[in-house]
């Protein structure tokens, strides 16, 4: 059987396509979600990422093989400068950086640079929350009206002092489970490099 080259590939109807060559080059099946890898930023508007920078693949496997465009979460080795559940700590790239999760973008593959390497699988984990955080999604059983129901007793009860003190226990609970999960990856990270 004879291989087609890129510039014979022809479409649907049989007719000579010489995107399709393009295309086919442009998909890579070694993509995995997970990859880190450097991306290519010609342009910025407003307050959108600048510069060249790492990105995290988070689109799926079945994707990243077949389309040309990838889904990826930009990282930066900027210090947190706030301590939102979109920022997530890496330490699987090459520096200490945040996974800005807010900052998801679909970048065709010709902008992906070099491997830098792969993610943790409890790193992703928390990539997928703080995806899921960026972008308001529920996918508890009452569709979203858990998150209204409570934004509306935050906004009726902001005087309440019984709320206070749910809110106040609740923020000391999230603090101290980050605190000891940014404490067992530190140890991980060390006795994987020991």
């Amino acid at each position: 059987m004879k291989m087609e080259r890129y510039g014979d590939m022809k479409n649907a109807e049989g007719y000579p396509d010489p995107t399709a060559g393009s295309v086919l080059r442009s998909v890579s099946p070694s993509i995995r979600r997970g990859d880190i890898y450097y991306i290519a930023v010609p342009y910025s508007t407003g307050h959108e990422m600048e510069k060249d920078r790492p990105g995290i693949i988070v689109s799926c496997d079945a994707l990243n093989r077949t389309s040309p465009c990838v889904n990826v979460v930009m990282c930066s080795a900027s210090g947190k400068r706030e301590d939102l559940p979109e920022h997530i700590t890496i330490r699987s790239t090459p520096v200490k950086s945040t996974a800005m999760c807010q900052h998801i973008y679909t970048v065709d593959k010709s902008r992906i640079g070099k491997k830098m390497g792969h993610i943790t699988s409890a790193e992703l984990e928390q990539v997928d929350i703080g995806i899921i955080s960026a972008l308001s999604l529920d996918f508890s059983e009452n569709g979203g009206r858990a998150e209204q129901e409570t934004t509306e007793r935050a906004e009726s009860g902001a005087t309440d002092p019984a709320f206070q003190e749910d809110l106040r226990r609740t923020q000391i609970e999230l603090d101290t489970y980050k605190r000891l999960y940014e404490n067992l990856l530190d140890r991980v990270a060390v006795r994987a490099n020991a």
